[in-house]
């Protein structure tokens, strides 16, 4: 847990796992390009919120609470809202 209320979570070899910002943007250094572009594209006016590595890919959050889930090649799967 930071300061800011940000929480960080790692695997078993030290490398993140899940980044919850609560209301800031996670890091676009965390977020793969081909995600966050599909983001800005797609939901010009939201920010990535939380992202968490999955097996399938990863789970991202954005500030609207609208739930995505993309492959490891950065491709939409799923939309959950």
């Amino acid at each position: 847990m930071l300061n800011d209320g940000s929480k960080i979570e790692f695997d078993k070899n030290g490398n993140w796992d899940s980044v919850d910002c609560k209301t800031q943007a996670v890091p676009s250094s965390l977020v793969p390009a081909s995600i966050m572009e599909y983001v800005n594209t797609n939901f010009r006016d939201q920010k990535i919120v939380k992202i968490d590595k999955e097996s399938y890919g990863y789970e991202i959050e954005l500030s609207n609470n609208l739930e995505l889930k993309f492959s490891k090649q950065g491709r939409l799967i799923e939309i959950d809202d």
